[in-house]
């Protein structure tokens, strides 16, 4: 698998600075996963249509998986057994890469889960 989105990009036009170049890669694979999982494996064939939606989503991801794991060393409190960790920030980062999914992409398609699609210009009286 290939990130979407390159260490050149995250510098120069996300002029993206929180992670380092030699952690880069890392980031940038797991965003794309997130961002692939989560349209459900359509992504491939909408790359080009959308690369810059895209490239600037991976960012955002791979920087809160970043922030993620840096919180691992923000540690408040912990239990003798280390069954509980209690962090200094209590985020919902799964929460937040979905909503940053949904936010940078909601109108490339990439997330339709089929169903009814609802048009923006369906109205009460069309139904009549």
């Amino acid at each position: 698998m290939v990130a979407f989105v390159t260490y050149d990009f995250y510098k120069t036009s996300f002029a993206g600075s929180a992670i380092p170049e030699e952690i880069f890669s890392r980031y940038a694979l797991s965003a794309s996963m997130e961002i692939r999982n989560n349209s459900l494996g359509r992504i491939q064939s909408l790359i080009p249509k959308w690369a810059d939606d895209i490239q600037i989503t991976a960012c955002q991801v791979a920087e809160i998986l970043h922030e993620k794991e840096e919180m691992n060393f923000n540690v408040k409190s912990e239990t003798n057994d280390g069954d509980s960790i209690t962090y200094n920030d209590t985020r919902n980062f799964s929460e937040e890469i979905k909503e940053c999914i949904e936010k940078n992409l909601w109108m490339t398609g990439l997330l339709y889960q089929g169903g009814v699609r609802c048009d923006h210009k369906f109205r009460l009286d069309n139904l009549q």
